[in-house]
């Protein structure tokens, strides 16, 4: 009994270990793709938008490449201007109770001193979280 018991806590302390080492909230899967903007990684950033997936793997592929070029060059900008992104602030975080979408108010802080509040829709794909984009 005693070593059923050990095993069984044993389980359920990895099951809780590996819960908390995931990124399961849409507010820490954003500052993760903010990280990545910040670091200049267009690449990995434009990865972090939700891709359409009524259409085929091509289509799918040159949405992401469009949302690259797009999202890469603006920020880059964007960047240079504001002297950087400094921090990035998770204000309220609203998950529907489907629990595969979500809505973010977000704080922006830039090495310039300025700040801008924003909001962001984000979607779960294949159990990520994803930006959606806003033209």
């Amino acid at each position: 009994m005693k070593k059923l018991f050990g095993i069984l806590f044993f389980v359920s302390a990895m099951a809780l270990f590996m819960t908390s080492c995931t990124k399961s909230s849409p507010g820490d899967a954003f500052k993760d793709y903010m990280e990545l903007m910040k670091k200049g990684d267009a690449k990995g950033f434009a990865q972090g938008f939700a891709v359409d997936e009524t259409k085929s793997p091509e289509e799918q592929q040159q949405q992401a490449q469009l949302i690259e070029g797009l999202i890469g060059d603006k920020t880059k900008k964007m960047m240079e201007e504001k002297k950087g992104l400094k921090d990035v602030q998770i204000l309220e975080e609203t998950i529907s109770e489907d629990g595969n979408q979500a809505n973010l108010k977000v704080k922006f802080v830039y090495g310039d001193g300025t700040e801008e509040e924003s909001t962001q829709d984000m979607v779960k794909q294949d159990g990520k979280w994803k930006m959606v984009f806003k033209k």
